[in-house]
């Protein structure tokens, strides 16, 4: 595939894949339709230099996604994660657990953006950006429907589309929903001093969305969206024992039934002005519940938690010089409001409030110094607020949070054309993470820690060759972070510097008109210069969770027009699972194979999958067994899974 015809719309301004400077990986729609991924975090882990684990924000180059915002950190301090993911321009929530991500249908693509993204996005994208593109409305009639099953968790998804005109070239609608009826890995059994009828390994999602496009003239165009998303069950972090007993049996403290729902409205516009500019607007609401009821070997330990968040969230661009290649570019303001609550009873009683809120005014500008040469400045000016308040009544602690920051976030990239196939540049970014506040529950006093910044410089390059039947793209990089916010017994402690540096490099290649053969590699030092009077022993360590190397190497045959066959086998080195470099926190390098078959029969697609071919037991996370983790704990890739899908188009 051609790198001028991959377009990508994470960074405010939609561009081709080969004008970008980031480090952005893109799956397309057919290899998401190929029902070899259940969930976001399926597709996100098949990516060099990021590495999933359960119920976490993706990890990228070494960052944890979570950093600040994971588990109770969350719940006390209302941290951003240092990830973000946004679903057609709308920023998701993340609060404690990593939940809402299962269940992919009536997608265009996915981009994943590696390294920081604060001048585009601001707010908690330190590490990098998720840019998920759903389907829009067509004026021609598009329907479709699937069923689809696989064997080791006895996972059933259903799924339906139509789309079409309301009014000829005017107004269009889109619906999609889908339901995933199914089971987790999990095997534990109900506690004999508590007997229930919970299904200890259920996860069932259900969501819709709907789109109306209206187009009443050439220049105008409006975006309604209405989606809605619930997920129950078995979610959320899945740690299982790590004490002998085998199998995949939870740690006591994490059997809950997990329940989230999203609303969310958003209205997306633009109008042309002229040749030369235009005016993007984007306004969203959300609506965002996380709650769950604990499972535990006495009823008298049960806790039920609600997390309730009201996001507003406004974005405002225009765009000029669209008809010239000397002078383009963009100016936008952007407006985001965030309400949060919080209560628990129960076995762990606590409640809390939070009153969040980011303004921001932000540029991106590109200059055509010469024919073969363009230089891009870009610039974020924001102020971010927070007012939080928490009890924690089972322990008589009350802390009150204020945070009040104004943040100037440059970044600059100076690029050259070789020729229309064959681009090199620079560029350097600032990335930017808000300080806050946590509870320490061992020492019973509530801390705060400050913010976490980084430069980044980079050298990129981006290459077709024989008409796009080979394509190559190279980022390599240089991070040097100023008070990373590392986690140091379940307590946030800045670090005075860390560094990371590295190359990805993803490549396709037509070795024949009928075999596809892709491949990528990341690569990735890690170290924390100096940790401070705070933290001197961690000086000299690798930064948690980040694997030295990292590639994926993929082959499809396309036998027929109506029928391929291919797979890929995917390698991730070891690493330590803490900053301290623990021994018993270790995880060895492990590599996994999956296969797939596509089949089309006029409108009937079939599909079929092999994932983790040679059930491989790999560990992701590894925890000792310790007087708070009677039972340690292990977060386990998934065991080998069979699946297949049918999918009939109505058009």
């Amino acid at each position: 595939m051609q790198l001028n015809n991959i377009v990508v719309k994470g960074e405010k301004e939609t561009k081709t894949l080969k004008d970008t400077s980031s480090s952005v990986a893109v799956i397309h729609e057919e290899e998401l339709n190929s029902t070899q991924y259940q969930s976001f975090q399926d597709v996100i882990a098949t990516v060099p230099n990021v590495v999933v684990e359960t119920g976490a924000v993706p990890n990228v180059r070494g960052i944890t996604g979570n950093g600040a915002a994971g588990g109770f950190l969350s719940v006390t301090g209302g941290a951003n994660a240092r990830f973000t993911t946004l679903i057609d321009g709308v920023a998701q929530p993340f609060v404690a657990d990593l939940t809402g991500s299962s269940g992919l249908w009536d997608l265009e693509q996915v981009e994943v953006y590696r390294g920081p993204q604060s001048t585009n996005n601001g707010r908690n994208s330190i590490a990098g950006a998720m840019y998920i593109k759903t389907k829009d409305p067509s004026f021609d009639w598009d329907g479709a429907v699937r069923l689809g099953y696989r064997n080791k968790d006895k996972y059933f998804d259903k799924a339906v589309m139509l789309s079409g005109p309301i009014i000829e070239d005017t107004l269009a609608f889109r619906f999609a929903g889908q339901a995933v009826d199914g089971e987790t890995t999990t095997s534990n059994e109900p506690f004999s001093t508590n007997p229930t009828n919970l299904d200890l390994n259920e996860l069932d999602t259900q969501q819709g969305r709907y789109k109306l496009l209206w187009t009443p003239t050439d220049d105008f165009k409006a975006l309604f969206t209405y989606s809605k998303y619930k997920e129950e069950g078995d979610a959320g972090r899945r740690y299982f024992r790590n004490d002998g007993v085998g199998g995949y049996n939870k740690i006591d403290s994490l059997i809950r039934d997990m329940d989230t729902e999203n609303e969310t409205f958003s209205l997306d516009m633009s109008y042309q002005l002229n040749d030369s500019m235009s005016v993007d607007m984007l306004v969203s609401k959300m609506n965002y519940q996380l709650s769950f009821d604990s499972y535990d070997p006495l009823p008298s330990s049960k806790q039920s938690a609600n997390f309730s968040e009201d996001n507003k969230d406004v974005d405002l661009k225009l765009n000029f010089g669209q008809d010239s290649n000397v002078f383009n570019g963009l100016i936008g303001l952007s407006y985001f409001k965030r309400d949060q609550s919080i209560k628990s009873l129960g076995g762990s009683v606590y409640s809390g409030d939070d009153d969040s809120n980011a303004k921001a005014l932000y540029s991106e500008l590109n200059f055509g110094l010469a024919e073969k040469w363009i230089l891009t400045t870009g610039l974020r000016y924001q102020k971010e607020e927070q007012d939080r308040h928490f009890d924690y009544t089972s322990r008589n602690i009350s802390a009150d949070l204020k945070e009040d920051n104004k943040i100037l976030l440059p970044s600059v990239a100076l690029k050259y054309a070789f020729s229309d196939t064959s681009t090199v540049g620079i560029s350097y970014r600032k990335g930017y993470n808000s300080g806050g506040g946590a509870l320490d529950i061992t020492a019973g006093d509530y801390y705060y820690y400050d913010e976490e910044r980084v430069d980044t410089y980079e050298i990129f390059s981006r290459n077709e060759f024989d008409d796009g039947r080979y394509t190559l793209n190279a980022n390599l990089f240089f991070n040097e972070y100023d008070g990373y916010q590392g986690v140091s017994s379940r307590r946030i402690i800045n670090i005075d510097t860390a560094e990371t540096y590295g190359a990805e490099l993803e490549g396709v290649a037509w070795v024949t008109d009928d075999i596809e053969v892709t491949a990528s590699l990341g690569l990735l030092h890690t170290e924390v210069i100096d940790g401070g009077d705070d933290y001197t022993s961690a000086t000299g360590n690798q930064l948690s969770t980040a694997p030295k190397k990292t590639a994926n190497l993929g082959a499809t045959y396309f036998l027929t027009d109506n029928f391929n066959f291919g797979g890929n086998i995917q390698y991730i080195g070891g690493y330590y699972g803490d900053i301290d470099n623990s021994d018993d926190q270790k995880v060895g390098g492990y590599s996994v194979i999956n296969l797939r078959a596509n089949y089309e029969i006029g409108q009937l697609s079939l599909s079929a999958y092999v994932n983790n071919v040679t059930d491989k037991y790999a560990e992701r996370v590894v925890y000792p067994i310790t007087a708070q983790y009677t039972q340690g704990f292990k977060d386990v890739i998934d065991p080998r899974t069979v699946g297949i899908a049918a999918t009939y188009s109505f058009f």
